[in-house]
């Protein structure tokens, strides 16, 4: 039998400094109107690539709250199960996405998980990739009285065809077209 090779382990070293950059960047959101800057529920998929482009367009001008990184550090600092049953008592089930009812429950609750009331923000901005991300996007958009867009993304890099690749990143610019022009009518 071969011998199994333990790693040495240590904590991470950039530890204090991920902490403290989070921070930073969940609670810019809160003063962004005091600097003339806007605040959003932003989704614009960074993993389908489209999102950079368009949130770079805001230079730092725009500070979001991205529901699944919210929805972690919230978890994290023990305050998700309190935001997921506000958001059961408002009717969503336990079968519905997690990162969902965390996010909307924090803000039915009107508590910031960095503290204070949950950020008053001028407008939510979603990539549609799952089945929940559209209408998790438009129910924060309702509850807050904020506009709202959502771009359907390709899902995934599979092609059947060069055909099939070309309608894909057609429909993809399309849609990131679309939403540079909503935002410039929206901010």
């Amino acid at each position: 039998m071969a011998e199994k090779k333990r790693w040495k382990t240590k904590p991470l070293e950039c530890w204090t400094k991920a902490k403290e950059v989070t921070k930073t960047h969940f609670s810019s959101i809160t003063t962004a109107h005091e600097r003339g800057e806007l605040a959003s529920l932003w989704g614009l998929g960074i993993e389908s690539g489209h999102g950079i482009a368009i949130e770079s367009g805001f230079g730092n001008t725009c500070h979001s709250i991205a529901g699944e990184h919210y929805a972690g550090h919230s978890a994290n600092l023990g305050s998700s199960e309190e935001f997921v049953e506000a958001a059961e008592a408002r009717g969503y089930a336990r079968d519905v996405c997690a990162y969902m009812r965390v996010n909307l429950g924090s803000m039915y609750l009107n508590k910031y998980v960095f503290g204070g009331p949950y950020p008053k923000v001028d407008f939510v901005a979603r990539t549609h990739q799952c089945d929940t991300h559209a209408k998790w996007a438009l129910a924060e958009a309702e509850f807050l009285k904020v506009p709202y867009h959502c771009v359907e993304t390709v899902e995934g890099y599979q092609f059947d065809s060069a055909q099939s690749q070309k309608n894909k990143v057609d429909y993809l610019i399309g849609q990131t077209l679309d939403a540079i022009e909503w935002m410039e009518k929206t901010t």
